[in-house]
């Protein structure tokens, strides 16, 4: 096997630890020589001491307020916003903020939301025909 490659049985340890956010196992799990290219840390960076959830089979997070970031290139990604939730595109796919937010405990309240976006100054991208409606309303 080359250098720096994980094998099958490798790769399935790891995805366990991460599903059952054991970082003990996943420790033990790596094997020596595995560059870390970050994502651990640069994940707890950007989380800045909320409560984050990573998109599956993604490389996206999206923290308790709303914001959503890419770990790997470390940068931000806009949400699109629509008159009933807020979504997010992923791999071809529409997740639903509220169904992201009920699966974590967490109480979704899409004006609080869209309140700290405009507060701070973050992108949000709105459904073709509701600007206007979303700037009366949130800023």
């Amino acid at each position: 096997m080359a250098k720096g490659y994980l094998t099958d049985q490798e790769i399935y340890e790891i995805e366990c630890a991460i599903y059952n956010d054991d970082d003990k196992a996943l420790l033990q799990a790596l094997p020596e020589g595995i560059e870390d290219f970050n994502t651990g840390g640069a994940v707890k960076e950007l989380a800045e001491g909320q409560e984050y959830y990573i998109v599956p089979q993604t490389n996206l997070m999206i923290r308790q307020d709303g914001r959503i970031y890419n770990v790997k290139h470390v940068r931000t990604i806009k949400p699109l916003w629509t008159p009933k939730d807020i979504i997010l595109n992923a791999n071809g796919k529409q997740i639903r903020y509220s169904t992201i937010y009920k699966s974590q405990g967490w109480k979704f309240k899409q004006e609080d939301i869209c309140k700290t976006y405009a507060d701070k100054n973050w992108g949000i991208s709105v459904t073709h025909g509701y600007k206007e409606t979303f700037d009366k309303l949130y800023r």
